[in-house]
């Protein structure tokens, strides 16, 4: 058994005992190496994925319970558990948020907490059209008011991308579309509120090559021309940022 064996193995025990902030640290810290082999890099991103599904699918699903004020409070302070933290985000829309104010401040700032769940509360907070700013921790300080978070435009610009992928690479490879598609929400969640997309091609593109240097496939910037137009350096620069933000 190599080390990556014995690493795969050590995130599959953290899956199975649920401790899912563990094991997501544990593959963005392998995931940051400059070299990993492709099979494993593959595996990895597979966790990843499964991780990220389970959070989705508790998420979705934690509608069907009603939780006191008290429960709400006490699950935003559970850091090890973010899909614990998801329920609660989701919940606050079954109270008065304004009675908890002081909870979701101290969740905004507090560096334990994953950039993603971050995210997830001010979307919560602009669906709920709260209009308070508020002091975010990431990699650095920003100050938002979630009513002004235009969710309508990031949402059409994701949107726009799929499309583009959809009808390049989603017709050639529907597996490696689903993977671009998971980097991109994440990589929205870890950098908002510095999410941006200036060019479409050329993101759709930088996503495309992520995914197919993550599988361990080649893909030369002749068969990225046939699908969109691009620019070469701006792509690595696009690269860049999306591996050093740790969303793949």
């Amino acid at each position: 058994m190599n080390y990556y064996d014995e690493i795969i193995l050590e995130i599959k025990n953290l899956i199975e005992t649920k401790d899912y902030q563990q094991a997501m640290e544990i593959i963005d810290l392998e995931l940051k190496i400059p070299y990993v082999p492709a099979d494993s890099e593959l595996e990895l991103l597979k966790l990843k994925r499964e991780i990220l599904d389970i959070q989705v699918d508790t998420y979705k699903n934690s509608g069907a319970k009603a939780f006191s004020i008290e429960e709400i409070q006490a699950m935003l302070k559970n850091f090890k558990d973010p899909i614990e933290q998801m329920i609660a985000i989701q919940n606050l829309s079954t109270i008065n948020i304004r009675n908890i104010i002081l909870d979701v401040e101290k969740f905004l700032i507090d560096e334990n907490n994953s950039p993603e769940s971050k995210t997830f509360m001010l979307m919560n907070l602009n669906a709920q059209e709260l209009d308070k700013e508020f002091k975010v921790i990431k990699h650095k300080e920003f100050l938002i008011n979630p009513i002004n978070i235009d969710m309508e435009k990031i949402e059409n610009t994701m949107q726009e991308v799929k499309n583009l992928l959809s009808n390049t690479l989603g017709q050639d490879n529907p597996s490696f579309f689903e993977m671009c598609n998971e980097v991109l929400f994440t990589y929205f969640l870890i950098t908002y509120p510095e999410f941006e997309i200036d060019n479409i091609n050329n993101f759709a593109a930088a996503l495309t090559k992520i995914v197919y240097d993550a599988s361990g496939v080649d893909i030369s910037d002749d068969e990225l021309n046939k699908w969109f137009l691009i620019d070469d350096a701006q792509i690595e620069n696009i690269i860049k940022r999306i591996r050093e933000s740790g969303a793949i």
